[in-house]
């Protein structure tokens, strides 16, 4: 499996595409030129879900890097986008895995890859939407010189020590233990944002932590000093103890 790979690599890495395929049919076209009828039987021959994986990032890494990214001709990124692929990854597994079928002599079933890939990618935008409407609505709902509590996770690492964090979609829901995890008390000192609301900020004076032996996202902060915060996937809460003082 790996001598395939790597022979690939050095045979193909900097083979010359004058003319860059501008359709699945033309990408399909690319490589029953280009590739030896060694390497097309050895392809042909895997299960498809291994032949995919096993060239994702050889063959697959050269279809992003050559046909996709940068500054080229879009006819192919096009062709895509119009159908909903909703990454780039998902181009070059579809080509692969077209090209696959194509050599067994299997019905290509475009739109059905299409939408595995979409269904694939649907938790992780519904989450990102979710993101972008209550980083929207935290921002607004706050004003400099508001007292907030953060309630942020503690990933407790390898050598003991504790970071405070957030996490990424898909997985964004958790549950506050007041034992392990963090909150931080401050005042809002600034607030910003990177062209709209949802790329949003607050520049947070610490006044108090639950625990002060704990990173912030990796950084050392100490009571009395400004820390920015992201707003995106951050729990926020008015310090109602303090605003009522």
């Amino acid at each position: 499996m790996w001598i395939f790979i790597i022979c690939f690599g050095l045979n193909n890495s900097y083979a010359q595409v004058n003319n860059l395929p501008k359709d699945l049919n033309e990408a399909i076209e690319y490589f029953n030129k280009t590739w030896t009828a060694k390497e097309k039987n050895e392809f042909r021959a895997k299960p498809e879900a291994d032949a995919v994986t096993d060239l994702h990032f050889s063959v697959g890494l050269w279809i992003r890097n050559n046909w996709i990214r940068g500054d080229r001709d879009k006819l192919l990124n096009d062709y895509f986008h119009k159908l909903g692929v909703p990454s780039i990854d998902d181009v070059s597994s579809i080509i692969l895995t077209s090209l696959h079928r194509k050599l067994n002599s299997k019905p290509v079933d475009l739109q059905k890859q299409v939408d595995a890939c979409k269904a694939a990618w649907k938790p992780v935008l519904d989450c990102e939407r979710r993101i972008r409407e209550q980083t929207a609505a935290t921002y607004r709902r706050y004003k400099v010189g508001d007292h907030i509590k953060i309630f942020m996770y503690v990933d407790i690492m390898s050598n003991g020590e504790g970071n405070a964090t957030t996490f990424a979609c898909p997985t964004i829901d958790w549950k506050f233990d007041p034992k392990k995890d963090m909150i931080i008390q401050g005042v809002i000192s600034e607030k910003y944002t990177f062209g709209s609301d949802s790329n949003s900020f607050f520049k947070v004076r610490i006044e108090k932590m639950n625990r002060s032996n704990t990173r912030i996202m990796t950084d050392t902060v100490r009571i009395g000093e400004v820390k920015n915060f992201s707003l995106q996937n951050l729990i926020v809460e008015k310090n109602t103890a303090i605003a009522h003082k």
